[in-house]
């Protein structure tokens, strides 16, 4: 990777972490217009801010779900068979069964 490409990779990435964190606090400065236009307390009013992580929260979900998802389907190979998992034998120190 050249010196150009590094840098623009270093400012798309520096730019999209800005715009996240943003978005997360795009409604916190309304807030007090927010309690007036629609008559409710400060704390109802931040659900706008909670809701916005709600989302995001939300939204990363399939990203977590990604890893037992990929680890399921690595056990099938290409042909279709299913792989047989790795034999386990036990070491001196694993405890054996209760006599």
């Amino acid at each position: 990777m050249n010196r150009d490409s590094q840098l623009s990779t270093q400012a798309l990435v520096f730019f999209l972490v800005r715009s996240a964190f943003t978005t997360v606090y795009i409604t916190q400065p309304v807030l007090p217009v927010i309690e007036n236009e629609f008559a409710v307390d400060a704390r109802t009013a931040s659900l706008s801010v909670a809701m916005v992580i709600f989302g995001i929260a939300l939204a990363n979900l399939p990203f977590g779900m990604d890893g037992p998802i990929r680890c399921a389907c690595s056990a099938i190979t290409r042909e279709g068979e299913q792989k047989s998992p790795p034999a386990v034998t036990p070491t001196a120190a694993t405890p054996g069964p209760a006599s």
